[in-house]
C-alpha cells in the first residue's frame, strides 16, 4: 500500500523540478538566441591605386613637387628645378643619394614598382659643354660619385643635348 502523505509531496517536488527545468530552458534559450555582436575590427586596409614620386634636392637648393602615378602605369618624370648652391650642373636622377642606385635622367619614362624618392645628382660646374645640341668636351668629366655610370644629362642650363660628340671621352678617365 502507498503512502497517502507522500502523494502531495512528492508532486510538490515534481512541480518544483518541473518549474526549475522550464525556467532553466527559457534561460538557455534566451542566451542562444541573444548572440553577441563580434568585438569591433579595424576595418581592412585598402590596397594602394597608386604610388608616388618623391623629388629630393640631395645638396641643392629649391623645392619639386612629388608627382603620383597609377600603379602599373608610365611616369613622365619632370625636369629638374632644383639648383646647386656651390655651382654643380644638375646631371639627373638616382634612386640613391650617393648615387649608387637607378639613374633616371630628366623627362625620361618608366613604370615605378612602389613609393619611390628620386635625388638629383650633381656634377662639377662647367663639366660639360654643348655646341649645336652636342654634348662634347669641356673642363672634364668627373665621374667620381656616378661610379662606373655615365649620366648624360638632358638639358644643360638651357641648351637641350640631344647627342654625344665624339670627342667627348677623349679625355675621359672613368672610374
Amino acid at each position: 500500500m502507498e503512502d497517502t502523505d507522500s502523494i502531495p509531496g512528492r508532486y510538490a517536488m515534481k512541480k518544483t523540478a518541473l518549474f526549475f527545468l522550464v525556467v532553466l530552458l527559457t534561460a538557455s534559450l534566451l542566451f542562444v538566441s541573444c548572440k553577441q555582436d563580434p568585438a569591433p575590427s579595424e576595418p581592412p586596409i585598402p590596397e594602394p591605386t597608386t604610388y608616388t614620386v618623391s623629388f629630393d634636392a640631395n645638396g641643392g637648393t629649391g623645392t619639386m613637387e612629388a608627382k603620383t602615378v597609377d600603379i602599373g602605369s608610365p611616369i613622365t618624370l619632370p625636369r629638374g628645378t632644383f639648383t646647386s648652391a656651390d655651382g654643380k650642373q644638375f646631371v639627373g636622377w638616382n634612386t640613391k643619394s650617393d648615387y649608387t642606385g637607378d639613374i633616371y635622367t630628366d623627362e625620361e619614362q618608366f613604370v615605378p614598382t612602389g613609393d619611390l624618392t628620386l635625388y638629383a645628382q650633381w656634377v662639377a660646374a662647367n663639366t660639360f659643354k654643348v655646341t649645336d645640341g652636342a654634348l662634347s668636351k669641356g673642363t672634364g668629366f668627373n665621374t667620381n660619385k656616378l661610379k662606373n655610370n655615365l649620366a648624360v644629362p638632358k638639358y644643360i642650363g638651357d641648351a637641350t643635348v640631344t647627342s654625344i660628340a665624339a670627342e667627348l671621352f677623349y679625355s675621359c678617365q672613368l672610374i
